[in-house]
């Protein structure tokens, strides 16, 4: 990839600025807590039962945990031990928390149409969507994650105060937090961070100057390495105190950090959460696809700089309603209708062929709960391969 900085010393003078902000929170959260959460309910049915349904939410407020949703699986969680070891894990007290559970099988209109009745021949692997709904997958050459500047520096921002915390590395910062990152863009280039806003619980007698130190010393230069950012304004818990988090500050809920999951302002949202859905939700796994070929077409060099796929979904049918390809005019000799069409022939964009080539039945899901759904390479839907196969359809 070409370093997109290479002619920043020389570039002119930015007359029409535009400005992107990422965000991105910490495990302790509460929203987050809850993602954790659902999604850990859902690896603990996939490990015993690949099959499984799941459609779990979470709610945390001020003493309690609540667990709801539809469950169709022959394994037996143990819900509330997993919300007890997450809450510990996260860095919580799991005996300051009621936990309460509100779990049913999943309505049986549902699961008629995710697995009808099959006609003698019928593939047996055939899956209807297990709801409709709309998803969306980016990517762009800023980074080697091929994901925009501001949404990398987030995320790394928040990976090292979360080691840094676990490690005692900064001894005095508690599991709740979030940073947001503002990046100037000319066109579409990042030219620099302007400001960078740091939110983090404390303990009640932490010198604010002092955690500051901290972080100029141990994390800021780690999370904006090779990035535009010696000029860059920091913002430290701008509310003055930040000592009291988590579920005894705020109440979280699972699915609402969106754009934290994906891709912050750079491209639309349709709407549907992530965390604590089995494969069959296309919510996610769509979401998942769009992205592994998004990325897979810009990784190939000719074909865009910039790639946003949606791909749409009814419930119970296999095969998306629609398939777009929208390349922002970056693509090469072939149109965005043609990449459409290709990618229709060379991608299985049924629930079961998307299950399959990501490997989704697996109980990887508690690892994508924090810290972003895309960019890291252990995930199959970030691998970078079958060029080659959507190179074959091009015309």
């Amino acid at each position: 990839m070409n370093d997109i900085f290479e002619n920043t010393e020389t570039m002119k003078e930015n007359e029409h600025p535009r400005f992107y902000t990422a965000e991105s929170v910490m495990r302790g959260h509460p929203d987050k807590l809850c993602d954790l959460i659902a999604d850990n309910v859902l690896d603990a049915c996939l490990q015993h039962d690949p099959a499984s349904r799941v459609a779990c939410e979470v709610m945390a407020t001020h003493g309690h945990i609540i667990v709801a949703g539809e469950i169709t699986t022959s394994a037996k969680p143990d819900v509330f031990n997993i919300v007890r070891d997450t809450l510990r894990d996260v860095g919580y007290d799991p005996k300051a928390y009621q936990i309460d559970c509100y779990i049913h099988d999943q309505s049986p209109d549902i699961a008629g149409a995710v697995e009808p009745e099959l006609a003698e021949g019928e593939d047996e692997d055939t899956l209807g969507a297990g709801d409709q709904g709309v998803m969306v997958g980016y990517a762009c050459n800023e980074t080697p994650e091929y994901l925009p500047m501001p949404v990398v520096a987030a995320q790394r921002l928040v990976t090292l105060l979360e080691i840094s915390r676990m490690t005692g590395v900064i001894p005095d910062i508690g599991p709740d937090g979030k940073v947001q990152v503002t990046m100037e863009y000319n066109g579409d280039t990042p030219v620099r961070i302007t400001t960078v806003v740091v939110s983090v619980q404390h303990k009640e007698d932490t010198d604010i100057n002092k955690l500051a130190d901290l972080l100029d010393e141990y994390v800021f230069p780690l999370a904006f390495d090779g990035m535009p950012a010696d000029d860059a304004e920091i913002i430290l818990n701008p509310s003055g105190k930040f000592v009291q988090g988590g579920p005894d500050a705020d109440t979280g809920l699972t699915g609402r950090k969106l754009m934290v999951d994906s891709y912050g302002t750079f491209a639309p949202h349709g709407g549907g959460a992530f965390s604590g859905k089995d494969a069959t939700k296309v919510d996610r796994s769509a979401a998942y696809m769009a992205r592994f070929i998004a990325k897979n077409i810009v990784a190939a060099g000719s074909f865009a700089q910039r790639c946003q796929v949606t791909l749409a979904y009814a419930i119970g049918e296999k095969d998306p309603v629609m398939v777009d390809v929208n390349t922002f005019g970056t693509g090469g000799p072939c149109e965005d209708d043609c990449l459409s069409a290709a990618v229709r022939k060379a991608y299985d964009l049924t629930p079961a062929g998307i299950i399959k080539q990501l490997k989704l039945l697996n109980p990887i899901y508690s690892r994508t709960a924090a810290g972003g759904h895309f960019g890291r390479e252990d995930f199959p839907w970030e691998n970078i391969e079958r060029m080659s196969d959507l190179a074959a359809y091009i015309v």
